[in-house]
């Protein structure tokens, strides 16, 4: 590609050259600053930030450039645009905003057996400073971010199409479709259905009908179902108090959860109804589980349980 810059000079993108129209100047430009003003050539009198410039004309074509590199090459740019004949600033740098590029661009048609034709021009040399257009940085960067969304959806759906023809959807018949989207309803349906039987907490999943009963410090206690009773004469926090005691647990430091319920009569031990209790202890820092025990050695009378 090659662009005629402000009616006076030529740039060869392909050469990496920028020489007077004349051909009587010729220079032969670093490869780094070949990318920088082949990027202002394709965004002229628009206002670029720093890390789109450098993204532009160097990440996309594979080089690693840093800020230093960057500086060098817009002077060599400068000195080489001053070399020629351009009599002010061609880059202009906007503090904590960008670079602008201030040239006249057409861009030079690409020879054709062995002609060339510059698109139309009938203007002399420009002397005065063209009018600049600016474009902030945040706005380049709305628009990059829409493209990349644009993208990312035709993506999807191209994914989603591809997946309708892997099962056959596109050649099957209407009734075999609407067959495919009822099983998957039900099936959706019922996964709900098992899903709502349990309450999912940080760590783990236990049944929903667990109640919680009362709070001690780090410690809490859970029973499950009405009907479940222990050490019915003491109060919530005693009760945490008398497990914590037995389980030798600490819950000014220590975070545990009791889940307790009494099992049915057909585990009665001398016409004592045994409980279940699941001890888990958890990180104080971050909630997560630690280790969980379970205990059946707890009993309660039949007269208890049914206080």
């Amino acid at each position: 590609m090659r662009y005629l810059l402000h009616s006076m000079l030529i740039f060869d993108v392909k050469e990496g050259t920028l020489s007077t129209i004349d051909a009587k100047q010729k220079i032969k430009l670093p490869y780094p600053a070949v990318l920088l003003l082949d990027v202002f050539c394709q965004n002229a009198q628009v206002l670029i930030s720093r890390d789109m410039l450098m993204d532009k004309a160097w990440v996309e074509n594979g080089f690693r450039g840093s800020g230093s590199t960057l500086y060098n090459s817009l002077s060599v740019l400068r000195k080489m645009f001053s070399t020629l004949g351009i009599e002010y600033q061609a880059i202009r740098t906007q503090p904590k905003v960008g670079f602008a590029f201030e040239l006249t661009v057409k861009p030079l048609a690409e020879e054709k057996t062995g002609t060339q034709t510059l698109f139309s021009n009938n203007e002399g040399p420009d002397k005065t400073k063209p009018e600049i257009k600016s474009l902030s940085p945040p706005a380049a960067n709305i628009q990059s971010d829409q493209t990349h969304t644009q993208r990312n959806a035709s993506a999807v759906t191209a994914s989603f199409f591809t997946c309708f023809r892997l099962f056959g959807l596109c050649r099957s018949s209407l009734t075999q479709r609407y067959i495919l989207w009822i099983l998957v309803i039900i099936t959706l349906l019922a996964a709900l259905q098992l899903g709502m039987s349990y309450s999912r907490d940080k760590n783990g999943i236990l049944p929903a009908s667990y109640d919680l009963i009362a709070n001690n410090q780090q410690c809490s206690l859970l029973f499950l179902g009405p009907f479940t009773n222990l050490y019915p004469a003491l109060s919530g926090t005693e009760k945490i108090e008398k497990l914590a005691a037995k389980y030798n647990i600490d819950c000014k430091t220590n975070k545990a959860k009791f889940y307790v319920h009494t099992l049915g009569g057909e585990h009665k031990t001398n016409n004592m109804l045994n409980a279940l209790i699941v001890m888990c202890i958890y990180n104080s820092h971050d909630d997560q589980l630690i280790s969980c025990f379970n205990d059946y050695s707890v009993s309660v009378t039949q007269n208890e349980n049914k206080s």
